[in-house]
């Protein structure tokens, strides 16, 4: 029974370890990730492509409203990240506008950052720092649960699809007035 008892305890430490372990990557992350967000968003260059985005949208219109448009570029992202599909013009704009390159140039002065994307109050992505596996990122709780509760969200490290690297990601609210209006994603690598 001692021996039962001694190896229980054993165990429990071990996954009290991996836990504290993961708690501390995830502050880690958090720490680094928040760095660049407070970088790159001390100019409203970010906050103007996400306004402009919206107001693309019909007054009034919901997600599911837009859903079909969104998902028709997200059907043509897909296609082209995996070479299947040609570049189209929206994904020119999504990887090369100005608020792109504030977050490619935000990337050469922190270390560890993978990726980084903002999608607009709708999910899609309005710029990029390189490209992503989808364009629709409303479906996924990085931005369902930043945009309903105005939360971070930090993910669970994992391999990721489009940086091609172990990860997880930090998600922040981006916000005019107070209000959401869309939500910035920066994946940290994990060591």
């Amino acid at each position: 029974m001692k021996i039962l008892a001694g190896s229980l305890a054993w165990v429990l430490m071990l996954i009290t370890s991996a836990a504290d372990a993961n708690d501390k990557v995830k502050e880690r992350a958090q720490r680094k990730a928040f760095r660049y967000f407070e970088q790159v968003t001390t100019l409203d260059t970010i906050q103007k492509a996400v306004v402009a985005q919206n107001a693309g949208y019909p007054a009034g219109a919901s997600r599911h409203d837009v859903l079909p448009d969104i998902q028709l570029k997200d059907k043509q992202w897909r296609a082209w990240v995996k070479k299947e599909g040609a570049k189209q013009g929206f994904m020119e704009a999504v990887m090369g506008n100005a608020c792109a390159q504030r977050l490619k140039l935000g990337l050469v002065n922190v270390h560890g950052i993978t990726e980084v994307f903002v999608m607009d109050k709708m999910g899609a992505t309005v710029c990029t720092s390189a490209p992503t596996s989808d364009y629709d990122q409303g479906d996924e709780a990085k931005w369902s649960e930043v945009i309903t509760s105005g939360d971070t969200h930090i993910s669970e490290p994992e391999m990721d699809a489009s940086s091609k690297r172990y990860q997880l990601q930090v998600s922040y609210p981006i916000k005019e007035h107070e209000a959401i209006i869309g939500v910035m994603t920066i994946g940290v690598k994990v060591y």
